[in-house]
């Protein structure tokens, strides 16, 4: 498996302070050549608070993963399965 560097982009359009995004250097999923597979790992700590935008920025269909792994943190009460849904609906459901 080949290191690659990391860059970490604060997202000056989030809705809350705190979001922040992990880039490959603009390489996603070509620094494998052993895996037909392409996934995206994402841990959020959510602060309680969350916006059908920060949800569609993450996993929405612009994305282009087989598999989406989503790691959450201090959810708030508001149904994230429903926003999740609409998000990944068009792509991965």
């Amino acid at each position: 498996m080949k290191r690659i560097p990391v860059g970490i982009i604060d997202s000056v359009d989030a809705s809350h302070e705190g979001i922040r995004t992990v880039e490959l250097m603009n390489r996603r999923c070509d620094f494998s050549d052993s895996s037909d597979v392409c996934v995206s790992i994402i841990t959020w700590n959510m602060n309680g608070q969350v916006r059908y935008e920060d949800v569609r920025k993450l996993v929405g269909k612009e994305r282009k993963y087989e598999l989406v792994v989503i790691g959450l943190q201090e959810v708030p009460r508001a149904n994230i399965l429903v926003l999740l849904e609409n998000a990944l609906l068009d792509s991965h459901v």
